[in-house]
């Protein structure tokens, strides 16, 4: 099944390459995080640098995570690349036969660009994932473009 958690669980060994896979999908991979803990890397699967920098300057600004997803329109503007894609179509598969998390600094709860793979990975290659924890209405509208993008690239999956 694929799951989201945050990389406080994966310091605190409240997750573990024992018992999962574990994909890291962060703009900036976090500094103080050993690759021993971790599995993958995949910035591909997270906000490009503008949302990712509009949104963290919202954060400061405002005092609030939550918040800032919408002072920056972040279900509009949230992309996963090709790239991005093609390793969640990749990861979605593998998370037929095994647990696999996908870990970013956000606390599991908050809104995070990890629920948008989840919503993408269940709707688009039929994953076994958990439900989000919030709701993304908007970013729901926007499925049809993402599959039809899968079909011009010819993903497989």
């Amino acid at each position: 099944m694929l799951r989201q958690s945050s990389v406080s669980d994966l310091i605190n060994v409240r997750i573990s390459r024992e018992k999962a896979y574990i994909i890291i999908t962060m703009r900036r991979y976090p500094r103080f995080v050993n690759r021993q803990l971790r599995d993958e890397y995949l910035s591909c699967m997270s906000p490009d640098w503008k949302l990712f920098e509009s949104w963290l300057s919202a954060k400061r600004r405002y005092k609030s995570h939550n918040g800032a997803f919408g002072k920056v329109q972040f279900e509009l503007r949230l992309d996963v690349n090709e790239e991005g894609l093609e390793n969640l179509a990749r990861i979605s598969h593998m998370a037929k036969d095994r647990e696999v998390y996908l870990v970013c600094q956000c606390q599991t709860g908050s809104q995070c660009h990890r629920e948008f793979l989840l919503i993408l990975a269940r709707r688009l290659f039929k994953a076994k994932a958990e439900k989000p924890k919030n709701l993304y209405p908007t970013f729901e509208k926007r499925i049809p473009d993402f599959r039809k993008r899968i079909k011009k690239s010819q993903i497989v999956y």
